[in-house]
């Protein structure tokens, strides 16, 4: 699985922070869509522009689950994401400019 997902990106995100890949930090589309899942926990549907290598894909679908822990506060955020050929459309504007959460 692993293998097949990181065909699909421009580079590998795994152990990395989102915010150390240039367009994918603060300011961005997908950290807005973030922002928004961890601070109104509530399932939110996207679509983004692809902007990965594979140049048959134009667009995203993306899923958006907060998960709470035990504090009731939104701990992660679950994503589920099908690629798509056609364009994306209007984009949501999210609160993007939240500051990030403290790296631990």
């Amino acid at each position: 699985m692993r293998s097949k997902l990181n065909k699909t990106l421009s580079k590998a995100f795994t152990g990395t922070w989102l915010s150390d890949h240039i367009g994918k930090g603060p300011g961005s589309k997908m950290w807005g869509a973030f922002v928004q899942a961890a601070t109104q926990p509530f399932p939110l549907q996207i679509t983004l522009p692809y902007t990965g290598p594979l140049k048959s894909y134009r667009s995203t679908s993306e899923l958006y689950l907060p998960v709470c822990g035990e504090r009731e506060t939104v701990e992660y955020v679950m994503v589920g994401v099908v690629l798509r050929q056609a364009d994306y459309g209007q984009v949501i504007a999210f609160p993007s400019r939240a500051k990030p959460v403290a790296r631990s």
